[in-house]
């Protein structure tokens, strides 16, 4: 799975750019964005301890990714990206 992460030398490059000619930038901290990605491929999980719906094998499928899911991040940036380019 490719997921695009930050260069932390562009990143200081940029951040020194902004002290430089004092400019001034905002910054978001996105919580639960794993929770937006919408899966392609068909997952399933076992139910979790303490929540059991039906008989104690049935399984979930997943809709939506989770935390910790290998999917999550790819599917996050995939639907960011669409959202971002028809935006303009």
């Amino acid at each position: 799975m490719f997921v695009p992460t930050v260069c932390w030398g562009v990143l200081r490059a940029i951040f020194a750019l902004l002290a430089q000619n004092s400019w001034l930038y905002l910054s978001v901290d996105i919580s639960g964005v794993s929770h937006n990605g919408d899966l392609e491929q068909e997952v399933y999980m076992q139910q979790t301890e303490g929540y059991r719906v039906g008989r104690k094998d049935m399984v979930w499928r997943l809709l939506k990714s989770l935390y910790g899911l290998c999917q999550a991040g790819p599917m996050w940036h995939q639907k960011l990206h669409e959202k971002l380019t028809t935006d303009g």
